[in-house]
């Protein structure tokens, strides 16, 4: 796992196993998330945007907004094993 990846200040923090690869659909818009086709109930939403980084939802989808500049984005979720994690 990196922090600032993509960057000259990419570092490595952790390793772990992954455990499932799931699509995801991110409406940037309109902040909503399909995981393998579910609808996320809004405590799913905060949970993921925090645990990507995000303070908030807005801020995770305001990124995707900046970055992608499209409302529905086709992505990956990886999803690891926390119980195996390693910090480096």
């Amino acid at each position: 796992m990196y922090t600032g990846l993509r960057t000259k200040q990419a570092k490595k923090f952790a390793e772990s196993i992954v455990v499932a690869v799931l699509p995801i659909i991110i409406y940037s818009y309109s902040g909503f998330i399909r995981k393998d086709g579910i609808l996320f109930k809004d405590d799913e939403v905060i949970a993921l945007a925090r645990n990507d980084g995000f303070p908030s939802p807005r801020e995770f989808f305001d990124f995707f907004i900046a970055t992608y500049k499209t409302n529905e984005l086709n992505l990956e979720l990886i999803e690891w094993d926390v119980d195996r994690l390693a910090r480096c």
